[in-house]
This record gives structure tokens, sequence and C-alpha cells, in this order.
């Protein structure tokens, strides 16, 4: 049988209800993605970091600034500037938000949103912003928390630069927190909240992986009934407000 036949013939066998299924969609994409070596120059390939560019720590979130530089999230409120250029670091400690374990997304004006997190027993609503164009000593400024506490949630930048929640735990290893909520960063507002018509999305744990939306529908899926392991549920959000 031939690969485009297999394909199809796996595809038709994962997929029900409306369509094909992203776990149907995700095979395909697999078993007709071209080797390493024969599309390399496609594919890409990994290479060991310069001399004297190797980091002594584990990294929890690494984030691609507009400048070029990596905020790079440690543990607790540590954090730092990795620049490339030269493999220097530069402390940005976040001095009021527990930033590990958060969700975090980029917003329109080229800051960081960072929601949720902290650990060893506990969560926070906390939501704190990281501007890498700040002309001030602290980067850093807290803005509204959450309606909810979340461990592990998955944050999302929407069509109109609001921030779509979803997910994670109301503590370490604990009760799945079912409601989305969508943040606004209109500088008047600055605050979370669950618009009119959003519903809650099927039980979702610990950094549930999204497909970015399209036409304000979001498409989130992830482990169910334990923190780790395959996609189990799938849910639609509809973010419109």
């Amino acid at each position: 049988m031939s690969l485009k036949r297999k394909t199809r013939t796996l595809c038709a066998r994962l997929s029900h209800g409306c369509g094909i299924s992203l776990w149907a969609m995700a095979l395909a994409a697999i078993l007709t993605c071209p080797t390493q070596a024969q599309d390399e120059h496609i594919l890409g390939k990994w290479d060991p970091p310069p001399l004297g560019y190797d980091w002594d720590f584990n990294a929890e979130h690494t984030i691609h600034l507009p400048t070029g530089k990596i905020l790079v999230a440690r543990n607790g409120n540590t954090a730092s500037l990795w620049d490339p250029s030269d493999g220097s670091f530069t402390l940005v400690q976040n001095t009021t938000h527990n930033i590990a374990c958060s969700g975090h997304t980029g917003l329109a004006d080229g800051s960081i949103l960072f929601a949720g997190g902290a650990g060893q027993g506990t969560a926070t609503d906390q939501t704190s912003i990281y501007s890498s164009q700040s002309s001030t000593p602290n980067p850093w400024r807290e803005v509204g928390p959450m309606n909810f506490t979340r461990w592990y949630p998955t944050c999302i930048t929407l069509p109109d630069g609001k921030v779509l929640a979803i997910g994670g735990t109301d503590q370490p290893g604990g009760v799945p927190v079912d409601e989305p909520e969508i943040y606004d960063p209109d500088p008047t507002i600055e605050a979370w909240g669950s618009p009119l018509g959003l519903q809650p999305a099927d039980t979702l744990r610990t950094y549930p992986y999204h497909v970015p939306p399209a036409r304000w529908r979001c498409i989130v899926c992830g482990p169910g009934d334990t923190d780790v392991g395959p996609p189990s549920r799938f849910g639609c959000v509809d973010a419109r407000s």
C-alpha cells in the first residue's frame, strides 16, 4: 500500500463527528514529512552551541524578545536576559511575582505577560508584565490578578490583542480550572474577566496545547485526568467578547 493511501486510511479511521481529529492531522503530517537527510535545508538541524554558551542552570521559560535577546525564567522570581551576541546574562528579577510554572504570551507592544504559576504546594492568581523597552530600572510591573489561581495555565494572544487564559490547576497537582478568562491590556483596564458567552472548556489540566485562534475560535487539547501524557481531551473556545 502506498504512503498516501496509508495516510488516507489512518486518517479515516481516526476521524469522527464533524471531521478529521487533531490526532489524524498530526499523524498525516508525520507520515508525509520528508526525512532530515532528504530535506535538511527545509527542516533545519541541531548543532552544539558555540564554546562558552552552555548554561549552568535549567531554564523554565525562554522567550525571544523583539530586541533579539532571550528572557529566561529560571525558578521562583529569578529571571535573566541572555544576549546571544556575546553569551552574557543580565539579571532582571521579578520581585513581586513567582513566575515559575506560569503561563506567558507576547502582547502587541512587544511586552510579555506572565499569569499564574508558583510552586511548592501553592498557586497564584498574580499577573505581571515584562517590558523589554522599559526605561526604568525595574522592567516588571504587576497588573490586575486573574479570577482564579492557576498553576501551569496556557495563555493565548487573541486577534484583538487580548489574552485568553485556559487550563491549569488551582494548586500543584490540584483541581483543574475549567473556566477560561480573558485579559484586556487596554491601559485604562488591565484586568481579567469572563466575557458573556465564553463557555467553560472541557477539563484540561496543565499547559493545554492550542491551535492559534482563527476567527476567534481556539482549539485546545491536553491531558485530562493526569498532568502528563498525550492529549485526551479536546475543546473549542469561542473567545469573542
